[in-house]
């Protein structure tokens, strides 16, 4: 071969190379779709203000696509090849049930520039510019498109294949600019108000440890309590000593930053409204105006994100996160209670209310959009809903997501437990993995829950591993008012690790020889300085019930298995002057554990409690055999502490049958008066510094939170703690 001509040819063949290699790379976006045994590509690349189209199919018959905005009222832009002739028409259609017709015959021009050479029976390779000024062309923009593709089977079959998808054309470039989700914005403004928030509990936390270490140091340092130890035998004989009982008169009940505390401010007034209860609800007026403002941030990236985001897919954005979060807030150990010295009880509300809001997302918001353009196109919507398994998984996942949602109302979870929690359990796993295999970003967002949950899992798992031995077990009561008594002995680590507090304490408890899989949650009641853990239990549901025919027959259980202890009282009850204990029903627990530690247990030496008050509402009088032994144990023991506390108690029967016998100075019919009540309780503590602790039936709690809400607003020091056991 001549030297030249090798040369020639060699460097024809680069260039052609060259050419068709920087051709081939400008086809940087593809999208594949299928139906039957029908097979449609397309691939496109943005060069200057033009894009580049290749279209691809496995039918020897007409095909191409059309694209519109928002509605298709409005017409589309269509792209038809007809291979038999080798023409590619630049169309305009009015609906998808017409015939196009070309943009010229209309008036219009071709704005297709077709590239014959990539071009043959099954592929169509062509261009046009992003905006071409043709009325009858839609202007290409960074914003979802809807997207229709067509295939004729063959090129003598009236039988047409197609779908459709929401395109962005621009999509990439747009990403490459803006790097944020929905879920990442969400993410960026509502963790750092979060983190605040945290630490300023820790703050308040730390602060009001390090004044208690303090003052109990001071106390230590200056007074020599066995000179006041006076007998209880004495203040009975002597009942006007008992309120003028107070420590000398250098010893500060409060201090002067406590007693500038108490002049309430405007300000002070001002915040305590974010304290009230929202009319028919338990919540606060705080509470409600986190959740409005949490929703609200939810639309505003919606909002942010927009148009390189369509509605729908910012919705399933946000769904991934908010679905991330509700795993969290679901677990027992997690680093959320730590951060926000929040226990399990509070935040499985939070759990519960992000529940709503998350299957709000996924099942009505997320879908809305596409499902809204499959009505105004007259499609079958349940099988647009499950025609891929894209479509078929999110269908399959938002299902088990609105599943859980009626399982997990009220009246199903009190009433019939194992319909809630079985349900509950595998539709989860079905939600999360459907999610998954739906969305690369719901699974990317789904590891990190799975993560922590798991951690959470196996800590429980860890904490439950060993039962703990029976000490005692018994029954008291009968009929629907029949109760056990379950003594155990406390976990070692948990002993070792100081995790038993006072009041408020619970353990998730499984009787293996009852049922060896459930588990339910019961409040302690005994005090936080015995070696035994002793739970109360009724007979509500199948478990308790089956657990109280067992011992009544001898066959009591010998072992149980422990997940716990969870709960946090947020105030130290022994740095106020006077405690209120408020309780109703089988809500008595936490405040015989309370009682017992004030009574029965060791003594704080920078303890301020001078006073409490005992109110507990029962509907039958056998109720009060559950816990009388307790009281009466507590009433008699002789007062040889340094400072000794004042006991009032008084016990309201509300049935209006029962019979009062003995002694009914302390035990009366009727409903409290909670008016009364609330103002003798503010005369007492007067100056000084009041805890209210509520237990018991919702109206009960409610009704004291409002009158405590009250006696703030008229300067009275009063905090409020309201048990949560709603799991």
């Amino acid at each position: 071969m001549n030297g030249k001509w090798f040369k020639f040819s060699l460097f024809s063949a680069i260039i052609c190379v060259s050419f068709a290699s920087s051709h081939s790379s400008t086809l940087e976006h593809t999208l594949q779709f299928h139906q039957n045994e029908t097979k449609f590509e397309i691939k496109w690349k943005i060069l200057d203000d033009k894009i580049h189209f290749q279209l691809e199919t496995n039918s020897n018959g007409s095909f191409g696509f059309l694209i519109y905005g928002n509605e298709l009222k409005n017409g589309a832009d269509s792209a038809i090849f007809l291979p038999h002739r080798v023409e590619l028409l630049d169309c305009f259609l009015r609906n998808v049930t017409i015939e196009c017709t070309t943009d010229e015959s209309l008036g219009g021009t071709n704005d297709l520039v077709m590239i014959p050479r990539e071009s043959n029976s099954s592929s169509v390779s062509f261009s046009r510019k992003l905006k071409t000024g043709d009325k009858f062309d839609l202007e290409i923009s960074n914003a979802p498109l809807h997207f229709h593709w067509m295939v004729q089977k063959s090129i003598n079959s009236s039988e047409i294949y197609g779908g459709k998808s929401m395109v962005n054309f621009l999509e990439k470039e747009k990403k490459e600019k803006k790097w944020y989700s929905p879920a990442i914005l969400l993410v960026l403004m509502v963790v750092p108000l979060a983190v605040l928030n945290a630490l300023f509990k820790w703050a308040k936390y730390l602060k009001r440890k390090l004044k208690n270490k303090k003052r109990g140091q001071w106390f230590q340092d200056h007074f020599d309590y066995k000179q006041y130890a006076i007998s209880k035998e004495h203040l009975n004989q002597h009942p006007d000593e008992r309120e003028q009982l107070l420590p000398p008169s250098n010893q500060p009940l409060l201090t002067e930053e406590e007693e500038r505390a108490l002049k309430q401010s405007l300000l002070k007034r001002f915040c305590s409204i974010f304290g009230l209860r929202v009319g028919g609800t338990q919540a606060a007026v705080w509470t409600w105006i986190i959740a409005i403002l949490y929703v609200s941030a939810n639309f505003l990236t919606v909002y942010l994100c927009y148009p390189s985001w369509s509605f729908g897919k910012s919705f399933g954005s946000l769904a991934a996160a908010n679905a991330s979060l509700l795993g969290v807030l679901a677990t027992r150990n997690s680093f959320i209670g730590l951060l926000f010295r929040e226990s399990y009880e509070r935040l499985i509300l939070w759990h519960r209310w992000l529940g709503v809001w998350t299957v709000l997302i996924v099942v009505f918001l997320h879908p809305f959009i596409f499902v809204k353009g499959f009505v105004q196109e007259g499609d079958n919507i349940p099988f647009k809903l499950t025609e891929d398994h894209f479509m078929l998984f999110g269908t399959l996942g938002g299902l088990c997501g609105f599943f859980i949602f009626l399982t997990s109302l009220e009246p199903i979870r009190r009433k019939m437990f194992e319909w809630f929690y079985y349900p509950h359990i595998i539709l989860f796993v079905g939600f999360y993995v459907f999610g998954s295999l739906h969305s690369k970003t719901f699974f990317r967002w789904t590891l990190g829950a799975a993560g922590i949950y798991g951690t959470d899992r196996l800590l429980r798992w860890f904490w439950g591993l060993l039962p703990s031995k029976i000490v005692k077990i018994s029954t008291i009561g009968e009929g629907e008012e029949e109760m056990v008594r379950v003594v155990v002995k406390k976990p070692l680590l948990g002993k070792l690790f100081g995790f038993y507090k006072s009041g408020g304490q619970y353990i998730f408890v499984n009787f293996p020889g009852v049922k060896f899989l459930e588990w339910h949650p019961y409040t302690i009641c005994s005090g936080s300085y015995e070696d035994t853990i002793e739970i109360a239990i009724k007979a509500l549901g199948d478990q308790t019930k089956q657990l109280v025919k067992n011992v009544n027959v001898g066959k009591q259980p010998h072992w149980a298995r422990m997940d716990g202890p969870y709960g946090l009282l947020p105030y130290d009850w022994h740095q106020h002057y006077q405690v209120v204990l408020v309780v109703g029903g089988i809500g008595v627990t936490p405040a015989i554990s309370i009682l017992k530690d004030a009574f029965e247990g060791p003594f704080g030496k920078n303890w301020r409690t001078r006073r409490v008050r005992f109110i507990w509402t029962i509907r039958r009088k056998i109720q009060y055999d559950w816990f009388s032994q307790d009281l009466e144990s507590i009433d008699q023991i002789p007062s040889n502490r340094n400072d000794p506390i004042e006991l009032s108690r008084t016990i309201y029967v509300t049935g209006k049958n029962e019979l009062l016998e003995g002694d009914t100075t302390w035990m009366k019919h009727g409903r409290p008066d909670w008016d009364k009540e609330f103002g003798d309780i503010s005369q007492r503590g007067k100056g000084q510094s009041t805890l209210i602790f509520a237990c018991g039936p919702s109206e009960m709690t409610s009704k004291c939170w409002d009158l405590v809400q009250q006696k703030r607003r008229e300067g009275m020091n009063v905090s409020f703690h309201r048990e949560i056991f709603d799991f």
